[in-house]
């Protein structure tokens, strides 16, 4: 096994996927929206769009679902963690409400139990046994720098924080 994730590769390989989808999913309700929003900014008929996006596969990857907003870096990594050996009883945990987990001050919180709700601690994205060590962990994927990466990092300074009282 790698000893690292090719995100830009997965990236890649996500993004084709969701292109082919496009033709597949071209008569759901999803699609029928995205496509009638297109042809009204631009004052064109919605069936002249689908015969576009038949037509031209350029044309259609406009129409193609983001993979970055379909939790798609947080599901590769969750992959990649879950076949490392000695990886047991892997969870992805929820991103909200009572059942999701914090880190707060070193103690870990189950959201239920979090007094205060507009504390700055986001919740913990991964739980793991490895061997005798039960490991909570936070992930963030960026690739540029400023704006809502900074406070990404942001995030993961304060979980890692918050966690140091915690063994």
């Amino acid at each position: 096994m790698k000893h690292y994730m090719d995100y830009e590769k997965k990236y890649k390989e996500q993004l084709n996927e969701n292109i082919k989808k496009v033709i597949e999913e071209i008569d759901s309700d999803y699609m029928n929206i995205k496509i009638s929003k297109f042809a009204e900014k631009y004052d064109e008929s919605p069936e002249s769009i689908k015969k576009k996006i038949i037509e031209d596969e350029i044309f259609r990857k406009i129409f193609a679902k983001e993979p970055s907003k379909q939790n798609f870096y947080q599901n590769v990594a969750a992959e990649y963690i879950k076949n490392i050996d000695g990886v047991e009883d892997f969870e992805v945990l929820p991103q909200g409400g009572d059942k999701a987990m914090y880190m707060v001050s070193g103690n870990l919180i189950q959201g239920k139990s979090l007094k205060n709700k507009n504390q700055n601690s986001k919740s913990i994205d991964f739980y793991w046994r490895y061997y005798k060590y039960e490991v909570y962990a936070s992930h963030k994927f960026i690739k540029e720098e400023g704006g809502a990466q900074d406070n990404q990092y942001q995030d993961v300074q304060n979980f890692l924080n918050d966690s140091r009282d915690n063994n």
